[in-house]
């Protein structure tokens, strides 16, 4: 660990970095009784020259705040440095895109629903999946973020997580039934699903940008049961993952590894991430919010 910044903010429950890390959304309760959502946008500077000595040189940011109460921000993953966010208005909502900046901003989408869970995994796309719960039936529709224009890929489908691959093509999703949670692939461009042999929740999962054909999972070592997704997000329920890859051109699944035997630790895997050049994958144990990282090349894993 190292300090590279003056600057303390107390209570941040999430962080979003982007702008080829020279980005970063902090987003924190504030008020009184802790009612208002603050998300505070930063572009920092010289962040690579920057050193943890008292007499050495610290990052210095300039920031800005944006609307209060947003309920959802997403950065863009291919550049990286725009942002998009729904903020509620009233009984509606509508979709801002913005730079790290605060500025251009322009809203490019309006719903009367408000609980939406977005992702923006290329220039030309941007996703937006209802908030799941188990007995709710859940949507994901594409959101072109230069037209506005909307369209429903997947609906009707109870507790609908989802995690879109980065060219747009392919949508992993879980569907929550009596009887647990069931994994699938959507291909958007044949309009064809696949159940997979691995359950999980997408959540647990992030695809390659080198091969697109491929996956990196948590998957849960017992059976997923219960209230779910529900459970999971409100902390109620936890998992032991081991980490798998999954090809869904072969459909063959290979385990990595398995955190309790290698680590001696059980990890509930989230937030997953692989490195540039996918050497190595990252993730957050969601039980203790540890960072992890995960040697996938040369060495044995750590």
């Amino acid at each position: 660990e190292e300090r590279i910044s003056n600057e303390t903010r107390l209570k941040i429950y999430e962080a979003l970095w982007g702008n080829a890390g020279n980005g970063v959304v902090i987003r924190y309760l504030n008020g009184d009784k802790n009612d208002i959502i603050q998300t505070y946008s930063m572009v920092l500077r010289d962040i690579k020259n920057a050193t943890s000595t008292d007499e050495g040189k610290r990052v210095e940011s300039d920031g800005v705040f944006l609307r209060e109460n947003i309920s959802e921000v997403a950065v863009s993953q291919e550049r990286g440095d725009r942002l998009f966010y729904i903020l509620p208005t009233g009984d509606s909502s509508v979709g801002i895109t913005a730079g790290f900046d605060g500025k251009k901003q322009a809203q490019i989408f309006d719903s009367p629903l408000k609980e939406w869970l977005s992702f923006w995994p290329n220039d030309k796309l941007i996703t937006l999946t209802t908030k799941p719960s188990q007995n709710v039936s859940g949507f994901i529709f594409f959101l072109d973020p230069q037209t506005g224009k909307t369209t429903k890929i997947l609906g009707k489908i109870n507790g609908l997580t989802t995690l879109t691959s980065p060219d747009g093509k392919n949508v992993l999703y879980s569907e929550s039934t009596s009887s647990g949670v069931n994994l699938y692939l959507y291909d958007v461009v044949k309009d064809a699903k696949t159940k997979l042999s691995l359950t999980t929740l997408p959540d647990k999962c992030v695809w390659s940008k080198i091969k697109k054909e491929v996956l990196y999972c948590g998957v849960p070592q017992t059976v997923l049961s219960g209230s779910l997704p529900d459970g999971w997000y409100q902390g109620v329920v936890s998992f032991s993952d081991d980490i798998w890859r999954i090809d869904i051109t072969t459909g063959v699944t290979t385990m990595l590894v398995s955190p309790p035997k290698t680590a001696g630790e059980e990890i509930d895997a989230t937030k997953l991430l692989l490195s540039p050049n996918e050497a190595f994958l990252l993730f957050v144990n969601k039980k203790d919010s540890t960072p992890w990282s995960l040697k996938l090349t040369g060495a044995e894993p750590q």
